[in-house]
C-alpha cells in the first residue's frame, strides 16, 4: 500500500517565505528614509536583485494562502459564502495600505500648490503591497472559479494590455511635454485623464504597480490549482505530492527562462526612468578618512534588463518563476518531512506579524537619521532583529494578543449586522 502523508495546517517555510519578504522590504524602506544618498545606485542594484523575494514573495504567499484558506473553508462547510468575511479582510488591507501611502506622501499632501485632486487620487489610487491585496482579494475570489483556459487568456490580456497602453500614454506625455521620465510632473494645473492612468495604472514608484503585478495574482491560481486542492485536504499519497511538486518546479523553470527571454533587452524603462537615473549615479564610500567613488553601473549600456524592471512583464514571469522554484523547494525539504530549522522556526514567527510590521515600521520614515553604506546595514540589523526578537516573544508568551493580526482575526470572526442587532435591542430594552 502506497504512504500517505498528512498536510500540515500551517505551512512554516510560506511564513519563512513571508518573513523574509519582510526583512527585505525593511532593507528597501529604510534604505530610502535613512540613505544619506551617497549610495543610492548601490542600493538600486540590490534591489534589482532581491525584489523578487520581497513583493513579489509576498504577494504570492498571501494570495496563496487566501486561496488554501478559502479551499478548506469551501470544503469544511459547502455552500456557505466566504465573500462577507473576505471583504471585511479587503477593507482591513485597504485601510492599513491607505494609511502607508498618507505616510510616504506626507510632504505632497501638505503642499498647496499640488492640485487636491492629484492628492485624493494618489491615497487611494497608488498601489502599495498592501491596497493592492485588499482589491485584488476580492478579484481573485471569483477568478480562481473560472477555467483554466479563460484564466490564461486574462493573464495574458494583462501583458498585451501593458504593451498597447504603455506607449499611447507615453506619447501623449511627449506631445504635452510632460517630464514623465524623472517623475519631476507638473501638478499644479490639475490631474488629467493621462496622469490618472498613468499613476493609477503604471506609476514606477509604486511598490506593486496594477499593471502588469496583477498577473502575479492570476499566475497563483493558474500554476498552483492542484496544489492548492492537495494541500486543502487533511493527507495525500506522498508519490501525487512529489509529483505535483516536480510540475510546478518545471512550470517555474520555463517562467524564469520565459521572463529572461523576452526582457534582456536593455532599457532605461518604457515609462518611468527613475530607477535608471539612480542606478547609474555614482557610489561613494567611507572607510575611515578615506572616501572611494565608483560606477557600479555604466551609462554606457543606455539601460539595465527589462526583466529586471518590476513594472514591466517580463519581470512578472521572471520573479514568479524564481519564487515558485524556492517555495516548492522549502515545501518539499521543511513542511512534508516536518523538520524545524531554528532559522525557519524564528522567521516564520516573525512572517506571522506582517500586518503588524508594515504598520508599525512606517513610523521610522519620521525619524531623522542618515546613513553611508556600511552604517546603514548595522543599523538595518538592529532594526530587523529588534522586531523579530520582539515578536517572537510576544508570540511565545501571549500568543500574539494585541497584534494587528489579533484584531483582524476578531474583526473576521464578528458578525458585524447580528452585533449591531443586539446593540439596537438591549438599547431598546433599557430604554423600556
Amino acid at each position: 500500500m502506497e504512504s500517505t502523508i498528512k498536510i500540515p495546517s500551517r505551512f512554516k517555510s510560506l511564513d519563512f517565505m513571508k518573513g523574509l519578504a519582510l526583512v527585505l522590504i525593511l532593507e528597501s524602506h529604510l534604505g530610502i528614509w535613512w540613505g544619506d544618498g551617497t549610495w543610492t545606485s548601490a542600493w538600486t542594484l540590490m534591489e534589482l536583485f532581491i525584489r523578487p523575494l520581497g513583493p513579489t514573495n509576498f504577494i504570492m504567499i498571501s494570495i496563496f494562502g487566501m486561496i488554501l484558506s478559502l479551499n478548506i473553508r469551501d470544503k469544511a462547510a459547502p455552500g456557505k459564502s466566504e465573500l462577507p468575511r473576505l471583504l471585511k479582510r479587503s477593507f482591513v488591507f485597504i485601510v492599513i495600505g491607505t494609511i502607508l501611502t498618507m505616510i510616504e506622501l506626507t510632504s505632497e499632501i501638505a503642499n498647496p500648490s499640488i492640485f487636491f485632486g492629484y492628492k485624493l487620487a494618489r491615497i487611494f489610487f497608488t498601489w502599495n503591497i498592501f491596497t493592492y491585496l485588499g482589491f485584488v482579494q476580492i478579484i481573485i475570489y471569483f477568478f480562481r472559479r473560472l477555467n483554466v483556459k479563460i484564466q490564461i487568456v486574462c493573464t495574458l490580456a494583462v501583458f498585451i494590455f501593458f504593451y498597447i497602453t504603455v506607449p499611447i500614454v507615453v506619447q501623449i506625455f511627449i506631445n504635452r511635454h510632460v517630464d514623465y521620465v524623472t517623475g519631476n510632473v507638473d501638478l499644479s494645473s490639475g490631474m488629467t485623464g493621462t496622469l490618472f492612468v498613468y499613476f493609477t495604472l503604471f506609476f514606477e514608484n509604486s511598490m506593486a504597480p496594477l499593471i502588469p503585478y496583477i498577473a502575479t495574482s492570476f499566475l497563483v491560481c493558474i500554476v498552483y490549482t492542484k496544489l492548492l486542492d492537495i494541500c486543502s485536504s487533511k493527507e495525500i499519497e506522498r508519490s501525487k505530492l512529489a509529483a505535483e511538486f516536480r510540475a510546478i518546479k518545471w512550470k517555474a523553470l520555463v517562467l524564469i527562462i520565459a521572463g529572461i527571454a523576452t526582457g534582456f533587452m536593455l532599457s532605461p524603462g518604457l515609462i518611468g526612468q527613475v530607477e535608471y537615473q539612480r542606478l547609474i549615479e555614482p557610489f561613494i564610500i567611507q572607510v575611515g578618512s578615506n572616501t572611494y567613488v565608483s560606477q557600479l553601473w555604466d551609462p554606457v549600456l543606455g539601460g539595465y534588463p527589462l526583466f529586471l524592471q518590476q513594472n514591466n512583464p517580463s519581470y512578472i514571469l521572471y520573479s514568479f518563476g524564481l519564487v515558485s522554484m524556492i517555495s516548492m523547494a522549502l515545501l518539499e525539504r521543511i513542511d512534508i518531512p516536518g523538520k524545524n530549522p531554528a532559522i525557519i522556526d524564528v522567521l516564520a514567527r516573525f512572517g506571522m506579524y506582517s500586518l503588524s510590521v508594515f504598520l508599525t515600521h512606517a513610523i521610522a520614515s519620521y525619524i531623522p537619521l542618515s546613513f553611508g553604506f556600511l552604517a546603514f546595514f548595522g543599523a538595518l540589523a538592529i532594526v530587523a532583529a529588534g522586531y523579530i526578537v520582539v515578536l517572537d516573544i510576544w508570540d511565545y508568551k501571549w500568543k500574539g494578543k494585541f497584534t494587528i493580526e489579533y484584531w483582524l482575526k476578531l474583526f473576521l470572526s464578528t458578525d458585524i449586522s447580528v452585533a449591531i442587532k443586539k446593540r439596537r435591542a438591549l438599547k431598546k430594552a433599557t430604554i423600556s
